[in-house]
């Protein structure tokens, strides 16, 4: 994602809907797994980090493991329950 275009919270909630084949208004709201404000404000923060280092959530939403980094990547796999 380009994160000038489309929050991370949104992207989270696009990605997820698609994984799971449901609509994104199908699924649990996204607060009640992470702060949306916070995770946009962390993952698209305007202050660049030192060369190497990127930012990177991971949370569990909607059944699914979550990682968003800042270079753009909303990544998803399914909860390991075993």
């Amino acid at each position: 994602y380009e994160w000038s275009s489309t929050s991370p919270s949104t992207a989270v909630v696009e990605t997820v809907a698609t994984a799971v084949d449901r609509d994104p208004t199908e699924l649990e709201l996204l607060y009640g797994s992470v702060d949306p404000d916070a995770l946009d404000a962390l993952v698209h923060s305007t202050g660049r980090p030192a060369e190497g280092d990127t930012v990177t959530v991971s949370f569990v939403f909607a059944e699914r493991r979550v990682t968003v980094r800042e270079t753009g990547a909303v990544i998803v796999h399914p909860v390991d329950l075993g």
